[in-house]
C-alpha cells in the first residue's frame, strides 16, 4: 500500500502498477483509493473494468502504530504550514475508515444498468484483463513520455476492439 500526496492520472505509473499486477487476474476487480483521481484515470479505470475511489484524505498514522513517529503538536504545525488541509491523523491504523467502509458497502453494490456495479465492472475486467497484461512496461515510472503515450493509445484500440471503449479519453492525444 502506498500514501502519496499526488494527483493519480490514467498515465500515472501508480495507476498502472495496479492493473499490470491484476492483469493475469481476471477473477479479481482491480480497486484502486488514492486521495486524488483525476477524471482520466476515473475514465481508464472504467473502461477495462476497475474502479477507483479518491478519499479526500491524505492518511497519516499516529505515535505508537509506525516506526515513524510524529507528536499532535508537530503534525499539526506541519499541516498547517505545508498547507495539508485534507491531512488526518490517525489514532489507529487498523480501524476501518468511513469513507471506506461506505465504498465497499454502498458504492460497489450501487446498481448500473440494472445490476451492481460490482457486477458490472467484474464482466468488463474478465474480458480485458489478459489486454491490460500486455501493458506491464506502463509501470515504469521512468518510461519515455512518447512510449508511454503510444502504448496507452495502442491499448486504448484494443479495448475499442474489445467493445469496451466506453468513457474514453483517458490515452494522451498526439502532439
Amino acid at each position: 500500500m502506498k500514501n502519496i500526496r499526488t494527483v493519480v492520472y490514467s498515465w500515472s505509473h501508480e495507476a498502472w502498477d495496479l492493473l499490470a499486477k491484476l492483469g493475469e487476474f481476471p477473477e479479481f476487480v482491480p480497486i484502486f483509493f488514492a486521495r486524488r483521481i483525476h477524471v482520466t484515470a476515473f475514465r481508464l479505470f472504467r473502461d477495462p473494468g476497475a474502479i477507483g475511489s479518491a478519499t479526500y484524505r491524505h492518511w497519516f498514522f499516529n505515535p505508537g502504530t509506525t516506526r515513524a513517529r510524529i507528536d499532535i503538536p508537530t503534525f499539526d504545525r506541519a499541516r498547517s504550514t505545508f498547507g495539508f488541509h485534507d491531512a488526518v491523523l490517525l489514532d489507529d491504523q487498523d480501524a476501518p475508515q468511513p469513507i471506506v467502509v461506505r465504498f465497499f458497502t454502498d458504492t460497489v453494490r450501487t446498481p448500473v444498468d440494472g445490476q451492481p456495479l460490482i457486477v458490472r465492472r467484474s464482466e468488463r475486467w474478465a474480458r480485458s484483463s489478459a489486454i491490460v497484461a500486455d501493458y506491464t512496461a506502463l509501470r515504469d515510472e521512468d518510461l519515455d513520455w512518447d512510449e508511454r503515450r503510444e502504448l496507452m493509445t495502442e491499448l486504448a484500440s484494443r479495448i475499442e476492439a474489445e467493445g469496451l471503449l466506453d468513457a474514453g479519453g483517458w490515452a494522451p492525444p498526439a502532439p
